[in-house]
C-alpha cells in the first residue's frame, strides 16, 4: 500500500498528512511550541485525524458562518486562549490566516504571535513588524508609529471581532456592502453580539472575553 504524504504550512506550524492522519510540526524552533500543543486539546497532542484541515479565510469560501458557526469558533478560541492565558501568554494581534479549521474546530495556528505579557500591569512589549494596511488593525496599532511598542493583553480581541464580522460580510451576500457597524447592529438578538461588543470597546482594559 502506498501513501502520499502532503505538507501544509499555517501560521508557524507545518502539518504533514498522510491519508488524513496528521502530524504538527513547528516551522522554526520555539519555546512556545509545546504550549501551543497543549492548547489544541488534542487526544493525541501533535497528532490527529481530520477530514480537513484549512485556513479559516479558505473554509468560509465554501462554508457559510452563520451565528453558529461564529459560536463554535468563539468558544473553541475561548478554550485555547484560557490555557495560554494560566501561562501568562498573550496574542499580539490577529490576521483571518491566524485561524486554523480542523473539521468543525478552530484554533490560532501562529505562536510566532504569543506574547509573555506583564502580569502585574497586563501589557506586552510589541516588537514584531506588522502590515499597517491589514484590515484587522485596532486603533492602537493604526495609530502606532514606533517599534517596540506597548500594547495590553487583551487588546487583540479587537481583532477577533473584526475577523468575525468579515466572515458574516463575505458569506452573507445581504452584508457584503455592510460596515462593521451595521453587521454588528444585523446580529443584535444573537448570542455573539454582546461577546463582540465587548471586544469592541474603546477602552482596552475593559475588553473581555464572554461568551454568551
Amino acid at each position: 500500500i502506498f501513501y502520499i504524504i502532503i505538507y501544509m504550512i499555517f501560521g508557524s506550524i507545518n502539518i504533514e498528512n498522510t491519508n488524513n492522519n496528521f502530524k504538527i510540526s513547528p516551522l522554526n524552533e520555539s519555546p512556545f511550541f509545546s504550549i501551543f500543543i497543549d492548547s489544541l486539546q488534542l487526544p493525541f497532542r501533535d497528532y490527529f485525524f481530520a477530514n480537513s484541515v484549512s485556513y479559516l479565510s479558505q473554509f468560509i469560501q465554501n462554508t457559510s458562518f452563520t451565528p453558529v458557526t461564529a459560536h463554535i469558533l468563539l468558544s473553541s478560541l475561548y478554550n485555547q486562549l484560557h490555557i495560554l492565558d494560566q501561562n501568562n501568554i498573550t496574542i499580539s494581534f490577529l490576521d483571518i490566516n491566524d485561524i486554523l479549521v480542523i473539521d468543525n474546530s478552530f484554533f490560532i495556528c501562529n505562536f510566532d504571535k504569543f506574547y509573555k505579557y506583564n502580569y502585574h500591569n497586563n501589557t506586552i512589549l510589541i516588537s514584531d513588524v506588522y502590515d499597517k494596511n491589514n484590515p484587522y488593525l485596532t486603533p492602537l496599532f493604526k495609530s502606532n508609529t514606533s517599534i517596540p511598542f506597548t500594547s495590553h493583553k487583551n487588546d487583540f480581541f479587537y481583532n477577533l471581532a473584526l475577523i468575525v464580522l468579515d466572515c458574516f460580510r463575505k458569506t452573507n451576500f445581504l452584508l457584503y456592502s455592510h460596515n462593521d457597524k451595521q453587521i454588528l447592529n444585523y446580529y443584535h438578538y444573537t448570542k455573539i453580539y454582546n461577546t463582540l461588543v465587548f471586544f469592541l470597546n474603546t477602552d482596552v482594559s475593559k475588553r473581555q472575553f464572554i461568551i454568551f
